[in-house]
């Protein structure tokens, strides 16, 4: 049986379930064909126990790299796995480097992320094949880095989960999570930092607040470094008896929000694919998407609205576009966006991962 040595400084935690999961959704996968071994990272706030966290990761993975017989590296979020694949690669030539890249990792304008390009050219240099999660960044690739196209397998960040992610009845969903059920129901899944857009949502929803002809709620799930902010902006826009935020759950129990929201609002500045977007999807939840290159890999206008990426007054409107839409018309979206998930689903992307890795190890 081959061997692997899966490195990743991003894994599921008991406190942040949900960080990593794509990574653990692979390592899985792996694991029922292939004897793996796993160096891996989870979630630290503080900077003290980040860097001692580091040095372990690093030295784990060289030794392991270095002394161990494996086949085959396979990387997660390359820009800080780098260093201990260089290190490997002086010893061991022959061992085949593959490499998964995520959004900051290889394409970013914040500028706590700005040395992650280098960092994944010097991975670059190593590697053999590089897993991209979408058609548009595997081109990116090729034209910013000129890394050949031939190398880049597409995999959509372990596609989307149609055993979890299904529609399913909006009261008990809402009873369930003991949210509200008569009110029209916002919702927003992902990270409260930079560039995901919860202020553009914010600010949406205070300029049509006053439009809106029925109760409502502004359902937001996540957790990240700006949630101060956030609760600033609630506070700001007097919105605290209308919005329920929801720090952390389950990745599982995101089936029962996806299906109490009448509307998602998907409202990321950049991303690589969007899998948010495909579990809203598959749960059946007219959705909303900021105008921009990774979604469009399965956002389509037959399937979603789109709005002008950080235009607020553009959102409140297709919110309230979405509210006014009668049922054949949501009907309608709804089974495109079900049929969409169904090319997107875990099961395709499961056995397409595995094919790659036969072509590449075996």
């Amino acid at each position: 049986m081959k061997k692997i040595l899966l490195i990743t400084n991003m894994y599921p935690s008991e406190k942040y379930p949900t960080y990593g999961i794509f990574v653990k959704k692979t390592y899985d996968w792996l694991g029922e064909k292939y004897d793996v071994d796993i160096v891996k990272m989870k979630k630290h706030n503080s900077k003290l126990i980040k860097l001692f966290t580091y040095f372990f990761f690093y030295f784990k993975g060289i030794i392991l790299g270095v002394f161990k017989k494996y086949d085959c590296i396979y990387a997660h979020y390359i820009s800080h796995c780098a260093f201990p694949v260089r290190i490997i690669k002086i010893f061991r030539k022959d061992i085949v480097v593959i490499g998964n890249i995520h959004g900051e990792d290889v394409f970013s304008s914040f500028d706590k992320f700005k040395n992650n390009p280098s960092k994944a050219r010097m991975f670059f240099k190593y590697s053999d094949k590089i897993i991209a999660p979408s058609e548009y960044y595997k081109k990116k690739l090729n034209a910013e880095y000129d890394y050949p196209m031939k190398d880049i397998f597409v995999s959509p960040s372990g596609g989307v989960d149609c055993k979890v992610f299904f529609p399913d009845d909006k009261k008990a969903c809402c009873e369930k999570l003991s949210i509200p059920y008569d009110t029209f129901n916002i919702g927003f899944v992902s990270r409260i930092v930079e560039g995901k857009g919860w202020e553009t949502l914010l600010n949406a929803v205070n300029a049509i607040k006053y439009k809106l002809d029925k109760e409502y709620k502004v359902i937001i799930v996540g957790y990240g470094d700006q949630e101060q902010s956030l609760q600033e902006h609630i506070k700001k826009f007097s919105l605290s008896d209308n919005v329920l935020w929801i720090r952390m759950v389950d990745h599982e129990l995101l089936h029962y929000y996806y299906n109490a929201f009448d509307v998602f609002c998907f409202t990321s500045e950049s991303e690589s694919l969007g899998l948010v977007g495909l579990e809203a999807f598959a749960s059946g939840t007219p959705t909303i998407i900021s105008n921009i290159d990774g979604p469009k890999t399965y956002a389509t206008k037959d399937n979603c609205l789109f709005y002008k990426v950080n235009d607020y007054n553009d959102l409140g409107e297709k919110i309230l576009q979405i509210m006014g839409m009668d049922k054949e018309e949501k009907k309608c979206m709804i089974k495109n966006q079900l049929d969409t998930a169904r090319k997107f689903s875990s099961d395709k992307a499961q056995q397409e991962f595995i094919s790659f890795f036969n072509d590449n190890i075996n």
